[in-house]
């Protein structure tokens, strides 16, 4: 029993613990591999402590029930903690510590160690002496008693995650799950204490007595909108108001609907996935952005047949490509959470666009539901999350951007939002460079402070005033036009790099044609972007900007000694972090 049903607690814990880590922590590739060391180093300390308890010669049953109510204890005095983490990360944001990588990857890595090592420890030891007991209790066949408690165990191991994943988080939350892990541990605790002849003895059951207190005295909820701080990304709590509701799911973490508590402000909202920035309903300021975004690549082409966006968002992209005309607009978004809230309270900013005819809604990831079909699109909008959440980079490697290509309809046009704050100049060029790779024409955008790179391997998708038309009699684009100053003309101004202006930038550094590539194998991009969390967001945005334009230029006009000086290069502040 303790093997077969802790096998299912065991696994089921981890997806909890790593759940809310990956809110208050962070869910980076790093991020993700401290949660790791800090769960194995806990299961190897646990190992140690069983091989010390059986030199002792206990009575194993006593030793197992008692790993098991603290194993409870841990976890419902572990509940107190999630809510301090975020307040934990922001006491460091003036702190000289956490002023660059290293130093916010120590603290992150105590955070996980002190949320996930005390259980790991439990779990780890428990198993141990299980087994031994298994053997002892099967004298005379003993591998085979061994075997079939291992395979029980690993049994419960594959129910714990699918359990934990696909019903418990979902359903009842990370709270509620960790609370009812606790309860099952007390069980089986309780079970093996009835087992021995310490039963009868009042003090073998004073742990099952404080597992009990600390299960009375458990908050009902936790506090969302201090968990939806994101005080783990940039060490600073921000300002995102107060969550008016949120979904937890193993595909979409902690998605959350924050309001804005400030006079005149009352009806603005702000959707985020564990903590970071997704979308608001504020047209009067990320608006401008929201809405550049999607009608930027449609200066590329007047086809109107079929369109697909990766990453819903607050559905403003959707919405807008559907006013455009498309006759059929596939969604895909990995998160049903994020299309359910943002259905629920961004109707302002997408218009019900999932409930139109035309339009359906694909809950998968981006990269799979291109790989699995084959249908082909006149453009295809990606509007994922930001490159360091681990994964996300999987759609700026080059293995994407020729599975892209071949999706794309002839004189299909690719569009994918850019970060140009806190991330180093050398990505930029990166991101830049994979994409170029597969399109011999990539135009970059900047627009409302965010950058978009739109791509193409037609000579057709060249901005033409016949594109800019077709745009201006979708009537029901009309009010969005007055966030542009009342035509769609004014993004064409907002032009940084023409294909020829990427070319020259790409080649500015006198690197080899194929320096600035991040693949499926180098995986570049996942382990260099989570590093520009630590720059000042204002600063690296100007940085990244004037060394894209400067650079080009440059390049365009003659040669520069400060390329071939790259001292010199660094003394001019744009090339510190893009010099090899």
């Amino acid at each position: 029993m303790i093997l077969g049903v802790g096998g299912i607690v065991t696994l089921a814990l981890e997806v909890n613990y790593i759940h809310l880590l990956a809110v208050v922590a962070g869910n980076s590739a790093y991020a993700f591999s401290l949660m790791l060391f800090t769960f194995l180093l806990g299961l190897a300390a646990g190992a140690e402590l069983a091989r010390r308890l059986l030199t002792l010669a206990p009575a194993l049953p006593l030793a197992l029930a008692w790993l098991e109510f603290a194993l409870a204890a841990v976890i419902l005095a572990g509940v107190y903690l999630w809510d301090g983490l975020p307040v934990y990360f922001a006491s460091f944001e003036t702190h000289p510590f956490a002023r660059d990588f290293g130093g916010r990857e120590v603290v992150r890595g105590l955070a996980c160690f002190v949320a996930m090592f005390p259980p790991a420890v439990m779990i780890g030891a428990i198993y141990p002496l299980a087994m031994e007991g298994i053997g002892r209790a099967h004298a005379e066949r003993p591998i085979a008693a061994l075997g079939r408690a291992a395979a029980l165990n690993t049994a419960g191991n594959i129910v714990g995650v699918l359990a934990a994943g696909f019903w418990l988080l979902p359903a009842i939350g990370a709270l509620r799950s960790i609370q009812l892990l606790a309860v099952i541990c007390t069980a089986l605790g309780t079970m093996a204490l009835a087992w021995t002849a310490w039963r009868r003895r009042p003090l073998a059951w004073a742990p099952a007595v404080a597992v009990v207190a600390l299960l009375a005295a458990q908050p009902r909820s936790l506090d969302y909108t201090a968990l939806a701080s994101g005080a783990n990304v940039y060490f600073a709590a921000q300002a995102f108001g107060r969550v008016i509701d949120h979904a937890e799911s193993a595909d979409g973490g902690l998605t959350t609907v924050t309001a804005i508590d400030a006079p005149g402000k009352e009806a603005l909202r702000v959707l985020l996935t564990n903590g970071k920035f997704q979308g608001t309903n504020d047209l009067g300021g990320e608006g401008v952005a929201q809405s550049g975004i999607a009608l930027s690549p449609l200066l590329h082409t007047s086809a109107r047949e079929r369109a697909l966006v990766v990453g819903y968002g607050t559905g403003m992209t959707a919405r807008v490509l559907h006013d455009a005309g498309f006759a059929v607009l596939d969604i895909v978004d990995l998160s049903a959470d994020v299309v359910r809230l943002a259905n629920r309270h961004f109707g302002d900013v997408n218009d019900g666009v999932a409930e139109r005819a035309g339009v359906r809604t694909h809950i998968t990831d981006g990269r799979n539901f291109l790989l699995l079909q084959e249908r082909t699109y006149d453009l295809i909008s990606m509007e994922v999350s930001s490159i360091w959440f681990a994964g996300a980079a999987a759609l700026y490697n080059r293995e994407f951007y020729a599975l892209a290509k071949r999706r794309l309809a002839a004189g299909g046009v690719l569009q994918q939002w850019l970060q140009l704050h806190n991330i180093h100049p050398q990505d930029v060029l990166y991101i830049l460079g994979t994409v170029r790779v597969e399109f011999r024409h990539v135009w970059l955008y900047l627009i409302g402070g965010q950058g978009v790179i739109v791509a193409a391997n037609s000579p057709s998708a060249a901005p033409q005033a016949a594109y800019v038309e077709r745009i201006e009699r979708a009537e029901a684009l009309g009010p969005l036009f007055r966030l542009h100053g009342g035509s769609v003309r004014r993004l064409s101004g907002m032009l940084l790099l023409d294909p020829g202006g990427t070319d020259r930038l790409l080649a500015g550094f006198k690197l080899p044609p194929g320096h600035w590539i991040s693949t499926d194998d180098n995986l570049y991009l996942e382990y260099a972007t989570p590093k520009g969390n630590v720059l000042d967001g204002d600063q690296s945005f100007i940085r990244n900007v004037e060394m894209i334009r400067t650079v080009s230029a440059r390049a365009a006009s003659a040669p520069d000694p400060v390329t071939e000086r790259p001292h010199l290069a660094r003394q001019r502040g744009f090339a510190a972090d893009s010099a090899p």
